[in-house]
């Protein structure tokens, strides 16, 4: 019986081992963030302080729906999902030049298809 105990609270613990600290400016990529399903098309982005500051700045005004979750669509491209992605969801894409972030695209998507798996 202590070794189940011990074997599910090793299991429960790595469940919530903390993702890496980005640089302040910059951002890592990580296998899942919880709560964003689409980490394993898309890799999964932890950003720093100062660069998710300054991709917010882009989009100042906005009310954005949780989850928020951060992917990169292709080297150095960002996207941020926001909203619950089998309901609709806002998508925001930036980029950066010469150091320079920029908002490329800002859509809403409403019309999404999720299926539920049977089991």
């Amino acid at each position: 019986m202590r070794r189940l105990f011990f074997a599910l609270a090793v299991a429960a613990l790595a469940g919530c081992a903390a993702h890496p600290n980005p640089p302040v400016n910059g951002y890592v990529r990580v296998k899942s963030v919880e709560g964003c399903p689409y980490g394993d098309s898309e890799p999964s982005l932890v950003l720093g302080t100062d660069l998710e500051a300054t991709l917010r700045e882009l989009i100042a005004g906005r009310v954005l729906e949780s989850p928020e979750c951060w992917y990169e669509k292709s080297n150095g491209v960002i996207l941020l999902a926001a909203g619950p992605l089998c309901l609709g969801y806002d998508e925001f894409t930036f980029s950066s030049e010469n150091g320079k972030w920029e908002l490329l695209r800002s859509r809403r998507v409403d019309f999404v298809m999720c299926h539920e798996r049977v089991r």
